[in-house]
């Protein structure tokens, strides 16, 4: 296999007394050539990835944070006009152990701090087929009656997978509060996530009439939600 890779970064950290700012941009490429594709023409074709990353927090007197994040990413895995995907997420925390009211509590509770987070995720390595909206032919053997009465056998075709050209990105969108607490100097911590998380788009297979000719085409119609906790 052939791989060029590409990316570009840009950082900014700066201190204005209790104010802390940091900035991030990032630009990258991905071509993937497959050096043995074997019989199957589409895996002999180049598979691209391109995006850019972004990231900005702030912090205040060791207290306050705040975070965002972005990504937008796009991939020739999906028809033009469903390639790109558009992913932000927000993190805040907050050290109440940095505030003056806390310093009695110290000698037991080393630190205290509440985290908050929400954020979009996108997979495009979806179902088990690159180029999923492309449709496809399959080939076989068939026998053929011939009027004299013979048998014949020869090449088949038939469309096998029809094209499904709005799939896109399938994503999955998270929520996490969490609390962590270290007591007697670090010696003994706590940590505890309520989390809930929710995934759309999932590729499935959708029944469509047999005579059509065609095996059951994918799409986007999947959902699926968890949550729960980690102690």
């Amino acid at each position: 296999d052939r791989r060029i890779y590409l990316e570009a970064m840009v950082d900014y950290n700066r201190t204005f007394g209790r104010h802390d700012v940091n900035a991030m941009l990032l630009y990258n490429q991905d071509e993937l050539v497959n050096n043995v594709p074997g019989n199957n023409l589409i895996n002999s074709l180049p598979k691209r990835k391109q995006g850019l990353a972004g990231r900005l927090s702030y912090a205040y007197d060791g207290k306050y944070m705040a975070e965002v994040n972005m990504g937008y990413n796009g991939s020739e895995n999906f028809a033009k006009g469903h390639r790109w995907g558009f992913f932000p997420s927000i993190a805040l925390g907050y050290n109440i152990s940095e505030e003056s009211f806390f310093e009695p509590l110290r000698k037991v509770i080393t630190s205290m701090k509440l985290r908050g987070s929400w954020g979009m995720l996108g997979n495009e390595r979806i179902g088990s087929n690159y180029f999923p909206y492309i449709a496809s032919m399959s080939f076989g053997n068939s026998l053929f009656y011939m009027a004299d009465g013979s048998v014949v056998s020869d090449k088949t075709a038939r469309p096998a997978v029809l094209a499904v050209e709005d799939i896109t990105w399938e994503t999955t969108t998270s929520t996490d509060l969490g609390l962590d607490v270290n007591f007697l100097n670090n010696r003994l911590q706590f940590h505890f996530d309520y989390y809930w998380k929710e995934t759309k788009d999932m590729l499935l297979n959708i029944e469509i009439p047999y005579f059509m000719g065609y095996n059951n085409p994918s799409t986007n119609a999947g959902k699926m939600s968890t949550h729960g906790y980690d102690i």
